[in-house]
């Protein structure tokens, strides 16, 4: 995921949430064992503290939006941030595929089960509901 601290943003709080959950969802070692680590691994980079990682085009840091009116706003859009990009295994490089709408944690296990080639064995379906539980997702 590839998020900015220059401003406050809403969309990006609630995706770098969403992310989390994920991460969290599926560290579950009792149910997944070591797949979190093993055949999937996460990263964060804040785009304002360590720039964008090789490869990545440069994006336009989000909105000052504390309260999610902006969501849907132009300028949100033109920013490109926050991002969700999937790399090849064991490389963190080109190519790459980006997701490409708002990251709630089902519709994100479901873009890394499809676009994975590391032999994923989750079905997307389970984890139907994940991350729109509340009035605010």
């Amino acid at each position: 995921m590839v998020y900015s601290t220059e401003n406050v943003n809403y969309a990006q709080r609630k995706a770098c949430f969403q992310y989390n959950l994920v991460i969290e969802t599926l560290s579950n070692e009792a149910k997944f064992g070591d797949m979190v680590g093993q055949k999937l691994k996460f990263y964060a980079y804040d785009a304002y503290q360590q720039g964008f990682p090789k490869g990545i085009p440069t994006e336009r840091a989000p909105p000052q939006d504390i309260n999610g009116r902006k969501v849907a706003s132009e300028e949100q859009r033109r920013s490109g941030l926050p991002a969700i990009y999937i790399f090849p295994a064991k490389q963190k490089s080109l190519p790459f595929t980006r997701m490409l709408k708002f990251p709630y944690a089902e519709d994100l296990i479901d873009f890394i089960v499809e676009k994975s080639a590391s032999g994923i064995k989750l079905n997307a379906a389970d984890f139907k509901g994940l991350g729109k539980r509340t009035v605010d997702e």
